[in-house]
């Protein structure tokens, strides 16, 4: 099972209209793979409209190639915690995570999976991001290093 977390749209750069379009071209990415069972989405803004919502889970379904399906699911908060709540819904030993702002290409995703079968005992992830805190300008800047996304909020 492929579980891909979407948590960032509060903020201004990344409001639910800006991510709806990037969200829904990630999560219908994956299932293209043989080893993709199913896409589960953690929306972690208990803000966002039911009608936002409802469109966007209409859209997931569309964009579900053969039988791997993609749900939706709102969490009851916006901790990026919440991702790791256990879910009576998985039903498999292998979840490989991905945040929103990641897009990871299949041939990487599938090595992971490899890489984790050989080492099933053990975490295998594929998050990478360079994190920067400027005190003096109150700024921390975020960069995703596979795809080069840059954010930037101010600490004050």
């Amino acid at each position: 099972m492929l579980l891909v977390h979407f948590i960032y749209d509060d903020l201004p750069q990344l409001s639910p209209q800006h991510c709806i379009p990037l969200l829904q071209s990630i999560a219908a990415a994956y299932p293209a793979s043989p080893i993709v069972f199913s896409v589960l989405v953690l929306w972690g803004n208990p803000s966002t409209s039911t009608e936002i919502l409802s469109q966007l889970s209409r859209n997931l379904s569309l964009s579900s190639l053969g039988t791997v399906s993609i749900s939706l699911v709102r969490q009851s908060t916006g901790s990026i915690n919440a991702q790791f709540i256990p879910r009576s819904s998985i039903q498999i030993h292998t979840v490989l995570i991905y945040d929103d702002d990641v897009e990871i290409d299949r041939e990487s995703f599938e090595f992971a999976f490899r890489v984790w079968q050989s080492n099933s005992d053990r975490l295998i992830g594929t998050f990478v991001r360079s994190h920067d805190v400027d005190d003096a300008a109150e700024v921390v800047e975020v960069v995703t290093v596979d795809n080069g996304s840059r954010f930037q909020e101010s600490t004050s």
